[in-house]
């Protein structure tokens, strides 16, 4: 019995010294044969996990179920089990395999570890974190945790946190380019651009040939109205990858934000190979590419966002006089606008049954078969006239709007506080209109003197509806701004120190609206600065109706 035993403890030797110099076919032989000397914990876990390391999940999956047969609540096997099973994609089973390890072993920080991960993939990131910190509590010196676990937070939100730990790991691990890639991320959320921007480098010097971390430098540039430093990090991201889609989306952005339409419009085709833009209707008809279009019946269908489908409505009157029979598909809230239109045969949402047609085309590329000129303050485009609403009263009239939809990726660099707003409700000769929807309306509440027009609002024909009674919209950047300057009201548009790129980088007026009038921040998040700009503004305009 003893030699028995010693053998397989030379075995055993023999089996973890190849394995542990990745020599995995001979430690998997010498496994197997101390396995035939009997049943043992570290030989069937260290089998197990050569196997998976090779990519042979099921038959590791084969091993760990015999040895978990002999030591069933063993938490070594337990959480190998777990690995397996997540190879397998198996996830929930692992969970339960991994959570059985830390019960059994709730000091073992490898079990916890692997839960946290665990967790993680199953997107279940406050588990995962609060796992991550007890392993972490458990070895403080495993570097590695601080890097899951921020990761974990970053997921969360709480990118403070995340930026905490990450640089812990990066004291240790300073030349780890995924890790700085993710620390500019994390830093980026916190909208220290700056300071992003020169981490995104670090990674890219530590690994030149990194898309993701070329791509973040390129976005960080052009959020700094760094056009060239954006153009250059995103030229060499295609250098390396020319088929990036998510890469060849932004450089087109950034053309469109410099001004460079024709170039913009033309790489902007890569948004579909995107996972952020979907279509929001699908034809299995043939796209239109700017061809002969008279008589075809034609399929136009809106993209993203009211605000696009408002701006770039305009192409419509131009394809409709090369004779195209038009069909608009629209966002529901839009179907009743857009009715009367003349150069519409049919509007229709895009909720209902598509209707027959030849051709389609997004609305979005409708921009590239036209010159540009045509669509540049298209003052001979208006939308259809809707019945105005009668305001009472001789003061000047001014909607305000001061909030877009919050599940907007960068909500929060155009939505404002209404209280910035107070020092023009203090102008006398103005009465104030509130055309705001959703949950920020509530904040009319500590302001009673200001009216509230959405009450009736059920799309957006009922606030065009309430537009043409006012004098002036004044708005941050959202449909609503979009809806009132194709409708040729004056509309002042209230903007970040760097816009979204129908906007432009520094100038007043908008290429694509005449009545637009722009207010930027001169410094980022300087709100107070543009409201005392509106007023004064606004004080001029008083005057200038003075009798």
């Amino acid at each position: 019995m003893g030699s028995r035993a010693s053998e397989q403890d030379w075995l055993l030797e023999k089996a973890l010294t190849a394995h542990s110099g990745k020599k995995l076919k001979r430690a998997i032989h010498a496994y197997k044969k101390a396995l035939k000397k009997g049943p043992n914990v570290t030989a069937s876990n260290g089998l197990a996990i050569a196997l998976r390391e090779l990519g042979l999940f099921k038959e590791a999956l084969s091993v760990i179920e015999t040895g978990i047969s002999h030591e069933p609540q063993h938490p070594v096997l337990l959480n190998t089990y777990g690995t397996i099973l997540i190879s397998l994609k198996r996830k929930n089973e692992a969970i339960s395999k991994f959570q059985a390890a830390t019960k059994g072993a709730p000091e073992c920080p490898e079990a916890w570890a692997n839960l946290g991960l665990g967790f993680n993939i199953l997107d279940m990131r406050l588990e995962a974190k609060n796992a991550f910190l007890k392993a972490l509590a458990l070895d403080p010196r495993c570097v590695r945790l601080n890097y899951e676990l921020g990761k974990t937070l970053y997921c969360l939100g709480e990118n403070v946190a995340a930026e905490k730990y990450f640089s812990v790991y990066l004291k240790k691990k300073p030349n780890d380019a995924s890790a700085l890639n993710d620390l500019g991320n994390v830093i980026f959320a916190q909208r220290r651009f700056e300071d992003a921007r020169n981490v995104y480098h670090q990674a890219v010097n530590a690994q030149a040939d990194f898309v993701s971390a070329l791509n973040n430098l390129g976005s960080t540039c052009r959020r700094l109205a760094d056009i060239d430093g954006a153009i250059d990090a995103y030229n060499a991201a295609l250098n390396i990858d020319p088929e990036h889609a998510e890469v060849r989306c932004n450089r087109a952005l950034t053309l469109l934000l410099a001004g460079y339409f024709e170039e913009g419009f033309a790489e902007y085709d890569w948004r579909w190979k995107t996972q952020k833009i979907k279509p929001l209707v699908n034809s299995n008809h043939p796209k239109w590419r700017g061809e002969r279009a008279s008589g075809l019946r034609f399929l136009c269908i809106s993209e993203q966002g009211i605000g696009d489908t408002l701006q770039f409505s305009r192409y419509l009157p131009f394809l409709a006089e090369r004779g195209a029979d038009i069909t608009f598909c629209c966002q529901p809230s839009l179907v009743r606008l857009f009715k009367p239109a003349p150069y519409l045969k049919e509007v229709v949402s895009i909720k209902d049954k598509v209707p027959n047609h030849e051709v389609f085309s997004p609305l979005l590329d409708l921009p590239k078969y036209f010159p540009f000129s045509n669509g540049m303050n298209a003052d001979h485009y208006h939308l259809p006239s809707p019945d105005a609403i009668a305001l009472p009263g001789s003061n000047i009239k001014v909607g305000i709007v001061w909030a877009g939809n919050p599940e907007y990726t960068n909500d929060a660099e155009r939505s404002i506080d209404l209280s910035l707003f107070s020092p023009l409700f203090r102008i006398k000769g103005i009465s104030w209109y509130s055309l705001q929807v959703g949950k920020a309306k509530s904040d009319l509440k500590q302001y009673p003197d200001v009216f509230d027009l959405s009450t009736n609002f059920n799309d957006f024909l009922d606030t065009a509806r309430a537009i043409t009674g006012l004098d002036i919209v004044l708005s941050v950047d959202t449909a609503v701004a979009h809806l009132s300057a194709s409708m040729a009201k004056p509309t002042w548009i209230l903007l970040p120190d760097v816009s979204d790129w129908r906007w432009g980088l520094k100038d007043e007026k908008s290429c694509w609206y005449s009545s637009v009038r722009l207010f930027r921040q001169k410094i980022r998040d300087d709100w107070v600065t543009v409201v005392e700009s509106v007023r004064r503004q606004l004080i001029l305009f008083l005057k200038s109706k003075a009798p």
